[in-house]
């Protein structure tokens, strides 16, 4: 829940005030592309401010005695895990196999099943865990680099790293569960982790460029490893005016929702929940009984909040922005808050469930895998992808 809190501030909060102090109308790069805040500081922070603080502070709330004590439980579930591990060693290895296998079959599943051969896929992140968690070190050798490559090479060929940035975030805290770190150490890992990020968003661009625009044949792999060198030796000049906006573009959410607080109430009305209810509506019936129920994604909502029509790229306004449209500031706020109120039921919800089974937390990856990077998303995709993952692991 600290990773979604994390997303949350970082480009709702920190990256739309980069905007209002370093790419405001007056930058010729925000001009030019249209990328500066739309309304004013105070207007738009009056708002996004104590929303994205009573979010956080739902989901973050502590844990109940009953499953955390300080840790204490956690690590004795710990224990039952590498228990239960060594007895099934290769149920990691089947999971992790099933999963690369579904990466590339569910290509030629149809568009109503692609979801749930997707989650296949992201149930190799729960197998590589069961591996890690095990006591067979021959195992994590082979298994372990093996994963890592797969991944690696399905992001270059895809150009998509949206799961190795997200979905890593998790398994990365997972890895790391019984280890005693300084807080220096901590803020090495961190300040890295971020630099990688900084480095991977300068690199995006211009590779998918080289893939798609034109039409490099040769090692991809090597040509990534290229041109990330070439931005890794740049240092400082990452952080630069010119260099860094590629960065606050991708990671500025507050954009889009401030393209929200400038349209409503102004030029169209606060819609009152209209929407949102068809959304909880809709991911709770199945599309067999309800065909043209409203699907995820930002095409709609850019339109619908923003109206700011979308084709052929994709981008969203976020329950943030979602929110505001429907019930203004105050409403908005207390959405935002109950949303928070939500995930962090079925986030304590898995550690009741982990008491009787506690392999489930092995799961959590793949279960707040869309939560993770909610922030740019939307809420019909928050409780489709939870509802839908959850039943997919019951299933399991």
């Amino acid at each position: 829940m600290e990773s979604v809190a994390l997303m949350y501030i970082v480009s709702c909060v920190v990256m739309p005030l980069i905007g209002y102090n370093q790419y405001s109308i007056n930058n010729y790069l925000a001009r030019i592309f249209v990328k500066y805040m739309q309304v004013p500081d105070q207007v738009y922070f009056s708002y996004i401010l104590p929303a994205v603080i009573i979010f956080v502070f739902a989901i973050t709330f502590p844990l109940g005695k009953k499953v955390s004590d300080k840790g204490t439980v956690f690590m004795q579930q710990m224990g039952r895990i590498k228990k239960i591990l060594n007895r099934n060693k290769k149920t990691g290895v089947v999971m992790v196999c099933v999963g690369f296998f579904m990466l590339f079959a569910s290509r030629l599943l149809p568009s109503t099943l692609q979801f749930f051969g997707n989650l296949f896929y992201f149930s190799s992140f729960a197998g590589i865990l069961y591996i890690f968690h095990s006591d067979d070190r021959k195992l994590k050798l082979i298994m372990i680099p093996l994963f890592l490559g797969v991944l690696v090479i399905n992001a270059l060929n895809s150009s998509m790293f949206t799961i190795i940035v997200y979905m890593g975030i998790t398994v990365y805290s997972l890895f790391l569960i019984g280890l005693k770190a300084s807080f220096l150490k901590k803020v090495v890992i961190f300040l890295s982790a971020v630099f990688f990020i900084l480095v991977l968003q300068n690199v995006k661009g211009v590779y998918r460029n080289y893939i798609r625009e034109k039409n490099y044949t040769e090692s991809r792999a090597e040509l990534f490893v290229k041109i990330a060198i070439e931005k890794f030796s740049q240092g400082n000049a990452l952080v630069e005016e010119t260099s860094f906006f590629p960065v606050y573009v991708r990671m500025n959410q507050g954009f889009n929702i401030s393209l929200v607080l400038q349209r409503i109430p102004s030029r169209s009305e606060f819609d009152n929940g209209k929407q949102l209810t068809r959304v909880v509506l809709a991911s709770l019936v199945p599309r067999l009984f309800w065909p043209d129920k409203p699907e995820a994604g930002g095409k709609f909502n850019m339109q619908y909040y923003a109206g700011v029509p979308i084709v052929g790229w994709s981008t969203n306004i976020g329950p943030l922005g979602e929110a505001y449209g429907s019930f203004g500031a105050g409403g908005g706020i207390l959405f935002m808050f109950l949303l928070g109120v939500f995930i962090r039921f079925i986030y304590l919800r898995v550690f009741y469930l982990a008491l009787k089974t506690p392999l489930l937390i092995l799961w959590l990856p793949v279960l707040f895998y869309q939560v993770t990077y909610s922030a740019e998303t939307d809420t019909l995709q928050i409780l489709n992808s939870i509802f839908k993952t959850a039943f997919f692991i019951f299933l399991v």
